[in-house]
């Protein structure tokens, strides 16, 4: 959909409250800052629980079976949401998350939110908006993008992914095609009264697939979609429609539940054309090494995690130290200028002709306080965004430890996915470098590279 073409008034407030004139990406980042400020709060999964992230918020969540699937009311000083417990738990995650969605909305506070009732025509756009924010809190994208793009394109794989997140098929199959760097495309459709006829209600393509599907299309009669015909079934086939052109697609198709107000069946179809080639742009690698001696040719960046106390005294800043004194200097240097010295800033100092370093104020002192553990995800977030940009200007690669994992308290496995969302699907190269008798588990690896790491 063109970017001009959105009619739905909550939608057009959201624009200009932003400056933006792109609603996908913009709610995906706004989802996306919801979720990472949560990691700071010690969210975490998977799978991940929108009933937790909920009470993070300071929503208050109430169980009521009166209604359909879930709803948002506003009480002039909290938003309560409702949902309905008597469905399955991935439908009931979907719903609470979907309506969490609701609240990034400047006008939610106006009217109560009850999914799959349609108000007006264009009630579909912002459905479909938040349904892409109940998928960015379902499926963060700092844990998912990975894990994503390690499986084969087909259904079995997604509908395993559903199963390990507590997430409906229909979030995975959003999701996936947002992080996939594989060429894929998914489509929502709906039966009509008689069953005989599928009608497209919103679709999504990877960045790398060239199959669009409007909104409304009609699925050919002779697909193997139309044997879903109740939740749950399944159906795969090799198919080519006259949109699809001189490619046929594999469709693998399953049947959705249907709405409680319009009670129609749906069907989740995912489109993997018949041949492709993957081109990876970019790799992440994890080496056992020494991240103060970057491998390989040509610009290197050494990504290097500081704290807010600025002391290089043990772990990786005092590795760096010891290999690179002008890195210490240069912190030293930098924590003297107040202005520019604080969370989410970096500095980069080159260290040789080849290898610079980027320290990266992510760290919150230097212990956990409180039960908050001293990184934070959401400085860290800007970090990377800058890193990206740098690497990007010296066409250098990037080399790290295991950053934010040990002292700092942060979960490896979110840290790794930022990592790769951020830097190896905007065409990094990126090694990470675990020391000799470390692990790079699931969680907080056991590591000595504290302060720096």
């Amino acid at each position: 959909m063109a970017v001009n073409n959105w009619k739905n008034k909550s939608i057009i407030q959201l624009l200009e409250a932003h400056n933006s004139n792109d609603p996908i990406e913009l709610i995906r980042n706004l989802a996306r800052n919801i979720v990472i400020k949560a990691f700071n709060s010690g969210w975490n999964g998977p799978p991940f629980n929108p009933i937790e992230l909920a009470s993070i918020l300071g929503f208050s969540i109430h169980p009521n079976d009166e209604i359909i699937d879930a709803r948002i009311l506003n009480t002039g000083s909290n938003y309560i949401i409702e949902y309905n417990s008597t469905q399955k738990s991935s439908r009931i995650n979907f719903s609470i998350a979907h309506e969490i969605g609701h609240t990034i909305f400047p006008d939610c506070q106006e009217r109560i939110r009850n999914r799959d009732i349609s108000s007006t025509k264009d009630e579909w756009e912002l459905e479909f908006l938040c349904n892409i924010a109940a998928s960015e809190i379902l499926l963060p994208y700092a844990e998912f993008s990975k894990e994503a793009n390690s499986i084969d394109l087909t259904l079995d794989q997604l509908l395993l992914l559903a199963d390990k997140y507590k997430a409906s098929i229909e979030s995975v199959f959003l999701r996936f095609c947002e992080v996939s760097d594989k060429p894929c495309t998914i489509a929502i459709s709906s039966f009509n009264e008689r069953n005989d006829e599928l009608r497209v209600e919103y679709s999504k393509s990877s960045r790398d697939s060239a199959l669009l599907i409007e909104t409304g299309f009609i699925i050919p009669s002779y697909s193997k979609a139309y044997e879903c015909i109740n939740p749950g079934w399944t159906s795969r086939g090799l198919e080519n429609w006259s949109i699809f052109g001189d490619t046929r697609y594999m469709l693998y198709s399953i049947g959705l539940s249907h709405t409680k107000t319009i009670r129609k069946d749906r069907v989740g179809i995912l489109f993997v054309p018949e041949f492709f080639s993957l081109n990876p742009k970019s790799k992440l690698y994890n080496v056992q090494g020494d991240a103060t001696k970057p491998r390989g040719k040509g610009a290197k960046i050494i990504a290097q995690v500081v704290n807010t106390s600025g002391g290089a005294g043990f772990g990786f800043g005092r590795a760096m130290a010891k290999a690179w004194p002008e890195s210490k200097r240069s912190l030293q240097k930098w924590m003297q200028e107040r202005n520019s010295f604080k969370l989410g800033d970096s500095r980069l100092t080159q260290l040789d002709s080849e290898v610079y370093v980027l320290q990266m104020l992510a760290q919150k002192g230097i212990f956990a306080k409180n039960n908050e553990i001293p990184l934070r995800y959401d400085a860290l977030q800007e970090c990377l965004n800058q890193l990206k940009d740098i690497a990007h200007q010296l066409e250098a690669s990037i080399h790290m430890p295991l950053i934010g994992a040990g002292q700092a308290g942060g979960n490896w496995n979110i840290i790794q996915g930022m990592v790769y969302e951020t830097l190896v699907l905007a065409g990094l190269d990126v090694t990470v470098y675990i020391l000799p008798g470390n692990s790079n588990q699931k969680d907080k690896p056991k590591s000595n590279l504290t302060l720096f790491d």
